[in-house]
């Protein structure tokens, strides 16, 4: 069975007689990639915005200003979808990696440094 985006049927700016032109314009995307379709496009926004800069701060400022905005929409619906939450998981897990590593850095160079 067709769907009205299949068919091109869809009203552009509206899902369920509601106006939501973002939900229906990422509405072919979500059954390709799921939950994930904004985060598939953030990493493309954020990877482009880094092949153009390559500058750190502004990517790191840029995308945590778009996760903040994905993450309050999120929390703004009822149910959070299974993707994100293993998501968050593995973010939680990737910082806890991130944090050792910066620690063992530091104490490395305050031990190797000598007296100043």
């Amino acid at each position: 069975m067709a769907e009205c985006w299949e068919l091109g049927t869809c009203p552009f700016t509206s899902i369920d007689g509601t106006i939501k032109p973002l939900e229906s314009w990422l509405l072919p995307f979500d059954y390709i990639f799921g939950g994930l379709t904004l985060l598939v496009f953030w990493g493309l926004v954020i990877g482009m915005l880094w092949l153009r800069t390559q500058n750190p701060q502004l990517v790191g400022i840029v995308g945590i200003a778009m996760s903040a905005a994905y993450l309050a929409n999120i929390y703004g619906t009822s149910t959070v979808p299974g993707e994100v939450q293993s998501g968050f998981i593995m973010g939680g897990f990737l910082l806890l990696i991130s944090t050792g590593i910066g620690f063992y850095q530091i104490i490395l160079s305050r031990l190797t440094s000598g007296s100043q």
